[in-house]
């Protein structure tokens, strides 16, 4: 790649501002928690961020007479939790052998086809960071992030000082089934302080959703409900989305690989563990939240972050272009008590 063609990575259009604009058009492909709209995004200009709290005391306010004194109020202890963004890059390169010899149909000028080349890994590397951050928020529903190696990045639970909840599915009969989902119900009533609850989804596994669908008396019930619309649960699979005494069923069976070029090997991670399920609460306002911190380029620095950013530079001898997306991200359950497992 001679002068004149490096030249051309000089204009505007892979600057770092085009070229982290270019990486945030291509969409978050099969993503369920954006299906759901679980995570509010918040775009920070630092690189942490604090959750602060109080562990509000509700209680019953006694009569008194006119002009006695009343009951004293009790405030709560103020708790803050600090956090650190972390930071994932992925680096690729533009050798001049994939722009040599060719130029746009009936054009003289490269521009064109350098961007469409630069635009193609741009979108590989997308795809990677999207990947990377479904799996961060299916540890943040989890209460326990991890990084790509499957060690512990933060675990929610101990954070905050909360014990993680656990419900257990009886599929001997729809009337345990009713006992569990009223359960459920309750407890979010009883925890939420404030915050909203819309709706209950139990994200199954496989093999729990396998216990739901044997379930006589549930086919049974829905036989009726779906045949309505045009559907029977012994003909039509009901496993993507149904409603059964107030809760969603969804089974989700999401893998996820990590290739570690150490040890040249290939782990796979399963979203959900087989035979169990998450309870994910819906319409809260400030519980599930995606923090998003600016890229570490001084063209960044103090401002308003993005969900991706990349960037290039010339490789030595000139020998082609050095490309780096990155994304500085940490999904957060500020209430990790609302973070249920069934099984």
């Amino acid at each position: 790649m001679n002068q004149d063609q490096l030249a051309i990575f000089d204009n505007p259009a892979f600057g770092v501002r085009s070229l982290s604009t270019a990486i945030n058009i291509v969409p978050n492909k099969d993503s369920i928690w954006n299906s759901m709209g679980l995570f509010k995004s918040e775009f920070l200009y630092g690189t942490n961020f604090s959750i602060e709290y109080k562990n509000g005391v509700i209680n019953l306010v006694p009569s008194a007479v006119r002009g006695a004194p009343g009951a004293k109020n009790r405030t709560g202890k103020r708790h803050i939790r600090s956090f650190e963004i972390p930071h994932f890059p992925i680096e690729d390169g533009l050798l001049a052998d994939a722009i040599q010899n060719k130029r746009k149909f009936g054009s003289d000028d490269q521009l064109e086809v350098v961007e469409e080349i630069v635009n193609e890994r741009l979108d590989t590397m997308a795809d990677k960071l999207d990947v990377t951050r479904e799996w961060l928020r299916n540890g943040a529903v989890h209460g326990l992030i991890q990084d790509a190696d499957g060690s512990t990045m933060f675990d929610l639970f101990t954070e905050f000082g909360v014990t993680e909840e656990v419900f257990d599915f009886d599929f001997s009969g729809s009337p345990n089934i009713e006992k569990t989902a009223a359960e459920i119900k309750r407890y979010y009533r009883k925890i939420k302080k404030g915050e909203t609850v819309t709706g209950v989804v139990v994200l199954g596994s496989v093999g729990f959703m396998d216990k739901v669908m044997q379930d006589a008396e549930t086919r049974e019930a829905y036989r009726f409900f779906n045949n309505a619309q045009g559907k029977n649960p012994n003909r039509d699979s009901m496993r993507d989305n149904f409603t059964h005494y107030g809760l969603t069923f969804v089974e989700y069976d999401g893998t996820v690989d990590y290739y570690n070029p150490l040890t040249d090997t290939t782990t796979t991670y399963d979203y959900l563990a087989d035979g169990e399920a998450r309870i994910i609460p819906l319409g809260t306002k400030q519980v599930f939240t995606e923090n998003f911190a600016p890229a570490d380029y001084m063209e960044t620095v103090n401002t308003k972050a993005q969900e991706r950013y990349a960037k290039q530079e010339p490789m030595r001898f000139g020998k082609g272009i050095d490309m780096e997306a990155q994304m500085n991200v940490l999904p957060m359950v500020s209430r990790p008590e609302f973070l249920v497992k069934a099984k």
